[in-house]
């Protein structure tokens, strides 16, 4: 049985769509709520503003990955199991691939909009905030298998991996394989396969090299 969303899933649905097709300032708080089929004040009934919203959106599918990242991890440790770097790099990357390709309508939207946000100096402080505790996580774990590499250079390394990640979805030259995959024509391993590769080979390398004068920069956080 089909569960009937809530008046606040609606407008949550709604609003992902939009966002993710004009991004955040073109959309109107009307657009959302008649495109939701709900009343204006109830926007502000449940979410207080276009701002609280954009937070909620972010947040919704966020915890979600970030959970499905989590319950990967504990299973790769269980029994006192460490992790090497690949299989680190695979168990954040392949939960967001996996869920942006079959994981259900609203996915592919999400990820629109978190790719429009790594390139917002407005916005991805907001996007840092919900994603503090996970990148935490894996930073220590990537530390914890690398002593032998500086802080700053791991942050470099994953946060360019992220990047790279994220860019996949971003609604320009998308992957063909990935859509493929989408469409059930060949399984999703072999669709993200070339993209872990990639990263891979950029990771090892990045952290191989020897450290910096201190004054590179870091590729957002997303």
């Amino acid at each position: 049985m089909t569960t009937k969303a809530t008046t606040a899933e609606r407008i949550l649905d709604a609003a992902e769509a939009l966002f993710a097709e004009g991004g955040y300032d073109a959309v109107s708080v009307r657009a959302i709520t008649d495109l939701a089929g709900v009343r204006l004040n109830l926007l502000s009934y449940h979410f207080k503003s276009k701002e609280g919203l954009f937070e909620a959106v972010i947040d919704r599918r966020l915890h979600v990955l970030n959970q499905k990242r989590r319950e990967l991890l504990a299973t790769a440790e269980a029994g006192g199991a460490v992790p090497n770097v690949d299989a680190l790099l695979t168990i954040f990357i392949r939960p967001y691939m996996e869920l942006a390709v079959v994981g259900g309508a609203g996915w592919l939207p999400y990820t629109r909009i978190i790719a429009q946000i790594c390139q917002s100096e407005r916005f991805s402080p907001l996007l840092e905030k919900h994603m503090e505790e996970t990148l935490a996580l894996f930073l220590s774990r990537f530390a914890a298998v690398l002593p032998h590499v500086g802080r700053d250079r791991l942050v470099q390394a994953f946060y360019f991996t992220i990047a790279l990640m994220v860019s996949t979805f971003a609604g320009v030259g998308r992957i063909d394989a990935l859509e493929r995959a989408g469409r059930g024509e060949i399984p999703l391993d072999e669709a993200i396969e070339p993209l872990l590769t990639f990263v891979r080979a950029g990771f090892a390398s990045m952290c191989d090299a020897p450290a910096g004068d201190g004054n590179d920069r870091r590729a957002r956080p997303v």
